[in-house]
């Protein structure tokens, strides 16, 4: 059976005035972050990538908690380091990219909030329990739920950020054309306009991601129509075209 995919993002709001007044809780420094690492081919460079898991205490000693300026290693340091803080997560190194945040999202409560649907930055898209409960309710694939912890609790309601985590690739693109460095691996994501889905290899999740980039949600058209029906607020779903990737 076929399927429509939408980019779940803001309404078209008239003025950053109506954005922030809609938009009451911005994202806090991360609990814990990856230093950023130095390419000697590519440069100094950093990933938008965060992982919900937990940090040892260990770790937390070493990296420190709510880092401000962290010096960036040398890509051979930070990739001997990455073994060992991937040992310590239990994760495959693979997951972590310089400058990955760690451990749970942290809210910075502006004033209070009634809408269902809060965007706190690209790519961190946090909802109150009604939403949370009806994504469960339905069974959508590709999803995660983390609480997020707010400076504020009096002064917000409980939020729960999505955690997207199924994949799609956009038509032409794999995880080698995206290399930009062959020294690295740093990848790019060129052309943020064409948004198109191949679908042959989309991995039928609810939600997901194009091409790994971390800062733009995807749904399925049930995920479209779910929020429409309940009339979650502050939220909008624009359709995306698809092609099979035979062309």
């Amino acid at each position: 059976m076929s399927t429509s995919f939408f980019r779940l993002d803001t309404p078209k709001y008239a003025t950053d005035h109506e954005s922030d007044r809609r938009n009451t809780v911005w994202v806090a420094r991360p609990f814990v972050r990856l230093p950023a690492a130095t390419c000697d081919v590519c440069g100094t460079w950093s990933s938008s990538k965060k992982l919900r898991v937990d940090v040892p205490q260990a770790l937390i000693a070493e990296l420190g908690t709510f880092p401000g300026m962290q010096e960036p290693l040398p890509w051979e340091e930070w990739q001997r380091r990455r073994a060992e803080w991937a040992t310590a997560l239990n994760i495959a190194p693979e997951q972590l990219k310089p400058s990955t945040k760690l451990g749970p999202p942290y809210g910075k409560v502006q004033r209070k909030t009634k809408e269902d649907v809060i965007h706190a930055s690209p790519g961190y898209v946090w909802v109150q329990e009604r939403v949370k409960k009806a994504i469960e309710q339905a069974g959508f694939r590709g999803v995660g739920l983390v609480e997020v912890i707010v400076d504020k609790k009096k002064e917000c309601p409980q939020l729960w950020e999505l955690v997207v985590e199924g994949h799609g690739f956009r038509p032409g693109h794999t995880a080698e054309s995206l290399r930009d460095c062959q020294q690295c691996g740093r990848q790019i994501f060129p052309n943020p306009e064409d948004l198109t889905v191949d679908v042959s290899r989309w991995d039928g999740s609810d939600f997901f991601d194009l091409d790994g980039n971390p800062n733009m949600i995807f749904v399925t058209e049930r995920v479209r129509d779910l929020f429409v029906r309940e009339g979650f607020s502050n939220c909008a779903f624009y359709p995306i075209p698809q092609a099979d990737g035979s062309k």
